[in-house]
């Protein structure tokens, strides 16, 4: 029969592994994306038609559609550290209370910050001004 502290360490090792998938599902996504918008963009600029609102506006769509999963992302790995974090904290748990409950970086220094701005900013913020500059190019 396993101990209490045998269960709590494979909760946070689950927890582990949704953080991980949501970061997995984000870097899947990006790479699908770069690959349609490069697809899509080679095509546009190889042809002569006057009237490229369509293609713009897919981009766009797709823009935004990244945009909406990017920030899901983000919730879902910050649920996910959360109960990491309650896990680690709980009382008798007898887990090392410096395992950084997030990523394997440090908890402090530049790569914590560097790998923070990079989940919780970059992606949303590079989705957001895509959607816009296609927006703009389709009008």
């Amino acid at each position: 029969m396993a101990n209490n502290n045998d269960v709590r360490l494979e909760l946070y090792r689950q927890a582990w592994q949704q953080t991980r998938h949501n970061e997995f599902l984000r870097a899947s996504f990006g790479g699908f994306y770069a690959a349609i918008v490069g697809g899509v963009l080679s095509v546009v600029t190889a042809t002569d038609a006057k009237e490229q609102v369509i293609p713009y506006t897919f981009l766009a769509g797709l823009s935004f559609i990244g945009l909406l999963l990017s920030l899901r992302f983000s919730a879902n790995a910050r649920r996910w550290t959360r109960t990491q974090q309650a896990i680690q904290a709980a009382p008798g748990a007898n887990l090392p209370t410096d395992m950084e409950p997030k990523n394997v970086a440090p908890a402090k220094g530049w790569e914590h910050i560097t790998n923070l701005f990079r989940a919780d900013f970059l992606f949303p913020f590079l989705y957001f001004v895509l959607t816009v500059v296609f927006a703009v190019i389709a009008a």
